[in-house]
C-alpha cells in the first residue's frame, strides 16, 4: 500500500463481524475510509472513517451492477464480502469480472459452506478426519433408522438462519421432529426441501481455526473458541454464538502441528486439486478429543461472527495491507501476521427469547 495513496474498503457484512473488521481497518493511517453495509445505524464509537451504506441491505444479483458502479465511483480499492448468501449467489464472481479486488469466496468454492453434504464428501475424498454421517432427503429415511447411536447431531444441508441449523438430538423421535422443522425452513428459504445430515456426536473441546487464504498460500489468524449454547454450563438451545475467546491457551505446539498437518494443509491442497481456490477467509470448525486428536466438523468461507470480534482486537491496523495483498493473490512466505500480545473475551447481549423468539426463554449471558 503506497503511503501517498490512502485505500478505501467496502465491507459487505451487516453483522457484528463486519463492524469489528471495519473498526480495525479504520485505525490504519493508510486507509481513507471504510464503507460498511448496515441494516441499522452504527453505534457512535468516534470513528469518522466508517461510513454506513444502507442501500446495500439487499444483495440480490440484480443489485450487483449498482454495487460495481458504487465501487468505481467511490474509488474502492478492495471489497470484503462476509455474507454467505451473497457469495453463494455469485457476488464475488461479479466483482472479480469487473476487475475489482475482492476478499471472499466465489460461487463454486462457497459450496464448502452452503452444502454440508458437499463438504462432507470433500472431506472423505481427501481422508480429512470428520465424524461419521449420513444424508437423508426425506423424513421416511429417518423414521426407518434402526442402528443410529444417539445422541447425534442433525444439521441442515443448506444454509438456514435458524437455531435448527444444527441440533443435538437424543432419540429417533426427536430426530424426526427436528428434521421436519428443518425441511419446513428449507422450503420457506428455497422453495423446496433438500436434505439433512445426521452426524455422529463427538465429545471434546471445540476450536475455531481461521486462515487467510490466497491461492495455495495461507496465513493463520489467532485461534479462537466460540460458545454456541444459550445458557451457562453449555446448556440451552444452540445459537450462532454467544461469545468467543482468543487466543486458545490449550493448543500447545504439538496439537497445533496436528491441526496443520492433518486438517489445514490437506484442505488447502485439496482446494487446489478441485479448482476451489479463492482469496479470502477459511474457517475450520474443529473438535479436539481427550487424546488431543483434531477432527474437522465444518468449513466456512468467512470469519466466524463472535470469533471475528475477538480476533480483530488482536490484529494491528497493518492488517489492511495484508488484506489488499491477499486480494491481489500475493501472500508471500515471509509474511508475518500482525498480531498483538494479550487475550480477548467477547460476550453477547441478546434479547429475551433469543434464539427461538419465544419470550418465555431465559436470556443469554
Amino acid at each position: 500500500m503506497e503511503s501517498s495513496l490512502k485505500s478505501n474498503f467496502l465491507i459487505i457484512d451487516p453483522q457484528a463481524r463486519g463492524h469489528a473488521l471495519s473498526y480495525l481497518l479504520a485505525q490504519s493511517d493508510d486507509v481513507g475510509c471504510v464503507y460498511l453495509s448496515r441494516h441499522s445505524p452504527l453505534p457512535d464509537i468516534g470513528v469518522s472513517k466508517i461510513i454506513p451504506v444502507y442501500w446495500l441491505e439487499e444483495l440480490l444479483p440484480e443489485a450487483y451492477p449498482e454495487i460495481i458502479a458504487f465501487c468505481h465511483s467511490a474509488e474502492i480499492h478492495c471489497v470484503i464480502v462476509g455474507t454467505a448468501d451473497a457469495m453463494a449467489m455469485g457476488l464475488v464472481d461479479s466483482l472479480g469480472a469487473a476487475n475489482i479486488l475482492v476478499v471472499g469466496a466465489n460461487k463454486k468454492a462457497l459450496r464448502l459452506e452452503s452444502s454440508k453434504s458437499f463438504a462432507k464428501a470433500f472431506f472423505h475424498r481427501y481422508a480429512i478426519p470428520t465424524p461419521l454421517y449420513q444424508t437423508y432427503s426425506s423424513i421416511d429415511g429417518i423414521e426407518a433408522l434402526e442402528d443410529v447411536i444417539f445422541p447425534c447431531f442433525i444439521k441442515s444441508d443448506q444454509i438456514i438462519r435458524s437455531h435448527y441449523s444444527a441440533v443435538k438430538v437424543i432419540s429417533k423421535k426427536e430426530a424426526v421432529e427436528i428434521a421436519s422443522s428443518i425441511f419446513a425452513i428449507q422450503r420457506s428459504y428455497y422453495g423446496m426441501a433438500s436434505s439433512v445430515i445426521l452426524e455422529r456426536f463427538q465429545a471434546g473441546r471445540e476450536v475455531s481455526f481461521t486462515v487467510l487464504i490466497s491461492g495455495n498460500q495461507w496465513r493463520e489468524l489467532p485461534a479462537s473458541r466460540d460458545y454456541k449454547t444459550l445458557l451457562d454450563g453449555n446448556n440451552g438451545a444452540n445459537t450462532s454464538g454467544m461469545g468467543a475467546i482468543s487466543p486458545v491457551v490449550d493448543i500447545d505446539d504439538a496439537l497445533h502441528t496436528k491441526i496443520i498437518d492433518s486438517i489445514v494443509q490437506p484442505v488447502v491442497n485439496a482446494l487446489q486439486k478441485e479448482d476451489l481456490h479463492y482469496n479470502g477467509f477459511l474457517y475450520f470448525g474443529i473438535i479436539i478429543d481427550d487424546n488431543d486428536m483434531p477432527t474437522l466438523l465444518e468449513l466456512n468461507c468467512r470469519l466466524g461472527d463472535p470469533e471475528a470480534q475477538a480476533i480483530c482486537l488482536l490484529l494491528t491496523p497493518d492488517f489492511a495491507h495484508v488484506l489488499l495483498d491477499a486480494a491481489r493473490g500475493q501472500l508471500p512466505d515471509f509474511y508475518t501476521m500482525p498480531i498483538k500480545k494479550g487475550y480477548v473475551c467477547c460476550v453477547y447481549a441478546v434479547p429475551i427469547g433469543y434464539p427461538t423468539g419465544k419470550s418465555g426463554e431465559s436470556e443469554g449471558g
